[in-house]
Parts: structure tokens; C-alpha cells; sequence
């Protein structure tokens, strides 16, 4: 079995909405960088990536888009890449909340974090 990792920052660079939180609670600063790692594992023909988000959650649609995105960079199956989230309530969302629809800012940092997948993978 072959087997690499690597992970990618996803820590914002400004002050942005957290998840979990009241509406409007925004970041003050950077305690601990947040990331997407990922382990790809590789056996014969049969290569799976498995992605960890410091994220409170992930939306299927969200997902939909990663999967494509890095079965692209590696060269396998969208049903080959796993995505889970470890459920940090210190991070930015990239979903929408039942609260409030997402903003211009809440959608560029769905798309970092699409992009940083792929890199990572």
C-alpha cells in the first residue's frame, strides 16, 4: 500500500463571520490556524482520498464541488474522495445557516476552501 498526506491552510486572512455562533459573531484575531489535510491511499488500481475540514460542517453541495475539483488534481473518481469535518466551532462556515442566507464574504471563503482541497490532494 502506498499512503501520502499533506494539509493546506484555510485560516482567513481578515476578520469573517464564525460558524456556530450568534448571526453576527465575527473572528478577532488567529489562536490556531485551521486547515484541510488529506491522505490519499493507494492499493493496486484503487486510490481514495480522505479530506478533514476545521469546519463545523460541510454542505452536500459543497462536497458535490470538492469532489470534482480533486478527483481532477489526482485522477480519480468523484466516489473516491471523502470529505468530514472536524466540527470547530472557530472557524468560518461555508455553508448557509437556517439564521441567515450567505454573504459575498461567507462565498469567497467556500472558495478558498474548494481551492485548498485541491491543492492539498
Amino acid at each position: 500500500m502506498k499512503c501520502g498526506a499533506a494539509r493546506v491552510s484555510i485560516t482567513p486572512d481578515t476578520s469573517i463571520l464564525l460558524s456556530g455562533y450568534r448571526p453576527d459573531f465575527r473572528s478577532t484575531g488567529v489562536h490556531d490556524e485551521l486547515f484541510v489535510s488529506a491522505l490519499i491511499l493507494e492499493e493496486g488500481d484503487t486510490r481514495v482520498c480522505i479530506l478533514t475540514f476545521d469546519t463545523v460542517s460541510i454542505q452536500r453541495e459543497t462536497i458535490g464541488v470538492i469532489r470534482k475539483a480533486c478527483g481532477k488534481t489526482i485522477n480519480i473518481p468523484e466516489n473516491a474522495v471523502f470529505c468530514t469535518a472536524s466540527h470547530t466551532h472557530s472557524g468560518p462556515r461555508i455553508y448557509p445557516e437556517w439564521r441567515r442566507e450567505n454573504s459575498p464574504e461567507d462565498n469567497q471563503y467556500r472558495e478558498l476552501v474548494i481551492k485548498a482541497a485541491a491543492r492539498a490532494a
